[in-house]
């Protein structure tokens, strides 16, 4: 007997272009995302790619396309305290850039002289923090060459900061 986790698959990008036009839209208003239903999985497989989130759910029911926000640690004002905040999702992550759904994030001595605004340089505000990251490769740009999807992977987000979030971009060359 399989559990419900075992019975979702997850596969990425569709492209709208080429959706069937029997697919109907709906509004999940609790998270603000949008989602398409399909109850064929069989007629849908030719038109998945590689990118954007998408569920389909094993025994044929649901086929739920969703862009969604993430949370964040974000800073508004320096020397306050972080707030946990709603992000809307970037559509595309740039060539050489790499979305990683973030396990884990160190509190760096940098990451905290940030905060407190005793930093050398202050970011622009609101400001998402984390330095040093864990995690797992969601979607990769088209110059990308070392990683694959589904790759366990750290980083140091030097230049974006921004890994104290459920996800975050990042550039290869740091991962």
């Amino acid at each position: 007997m399989r559990t419900a986790l075992s019975k979702i698959v997850y596969y990425s990008k569709i492209s709208s272009a080429v959706l069937p036009s029997f697919f109907s839209s709906s509004r999940d208003v609790a998270s603000g995302c949008s989602r398409k239903y399909f109850s064929t999985k069989r007629i849908l497989s030719p038109f998945l790619r590689d990118s954007e989130s998408l569920k389909l759910n094993m025994e044929g029911d649901i086929i739920q396309k969703r862009w969604c926000h993430y949370k964040a640690a974000v800073l508004k004002e320096f020397g306050e305290k972080l707030e946990i905040a709603e992000k809307k999702r970037s559509a595309k992550v740039k060539e050489t850039e790499v979305r990683i759904k973030v396990h884990c994030c160190a509190v760096n001595v940098a990451d905290t002289l940030i905060c407190s605004g005793k930093y050398d340089q202050e970011p622009k505000l609101p400001f998402t923090p984390g330095y040093e990251f864990s995690g797992e490769v969601l979607e990769i740009g088209s110059k990308v060459k070392n990683l694959s999807i589904g790759d366990k992977v750290i980083g140091l987000n030097k230049d974006t900061y921004s890994a104290m979030a459920t996800e975050c971009i990042s550039e290869e060359r740091v991962i």
